[in-house]
């Protein structure tokens, strides 16, 4: 891998309730970010990113329908290339769940979630979810349909700001995958895309 300079911007909407556990309100963000290729000047190229997340309450406050639309596309001079180990990838914790992490890479990404949230009792919230997405050479290809699907459930466990507890469940026709996020607080705001997809 060579040594490159980075630097980017963004610009988001946060209109969330609950930005430590959303039940309305949605955020946005798009990214921009530029990489230099310092030792080998052949990797230059830039990546955009984008992020839309939308809460919508029901049942007196009880429980929420989350949806996320999430995509990435890189361009690079004639001369220039995306190097593999940074073109935009999907598959894992934070989207098409019921594959291995970053399953799928290419130029170009796109993910979608569907989740419904109920809280049953206290901290204790049910989730069941299904989620799409495919990667592409060319922005032209960009088509819904010939998508990778994966769908399952999961518990939560929120204490306050804190999630004690994020488990989930999913299938592919690749198998089934868990995954679990570890204790730590809440972040109240995402700042940007420390990653393509950030966990909603």
């Amino acid at each position: 891998q060579g040594h490159f300079t980075r630097w980017g911007a963004f610009v988001e909407l946060d209109y969330r309730d609950a930005p430590q556990d959303p039940q309305g309100g949605g955020y946005y963000v798009v990214e921009y970010k530029r990489y230099d290729d310092r030792t080998l000047h052949r990797h230059d190229f830039g990546l955009w990113e984008f992020q839309i997340q939308q809460f919508i309450p029901l049942i007196h406050q009880r429980s929420t329908l989350a949806f996320q639309i999430a995509g990435a596309a890189s361009r690079a001079a004639p001369t220039q290339s995306v190097p593999f180990y940074l073109q935009p990838a999907i598959g894992g914790a934070t989207g098409l769940r019921g594959f291995r992490a970053y399953r799928f890479r290419d130029r170009h990404a796109l993910s979608l979630t569907a989740e419904y949230r109920h809280k049953v009792r206290g901290p204790l919230e049910l989730a069941v979810f299904a989620d799409a997405g495919r990667v592409f050479s060319r922005r032209q290809e960009l088509k819904l349909r010939d998508l990778e699907v994966s769908f399952g459930g999961g518990v939560r466990v929120r204490w306050q700001n804190w999630l004690l507890l994020r488990l989930d469940v999913a299938f592919s026709h690749e198998g089934y995958q868990i995954w679990m996020r570890r204790l730590g607080p809440l972040s109240p705001k995402p700042v940007g895309l420390s990653s393509p997809w950030l966990i909603f």
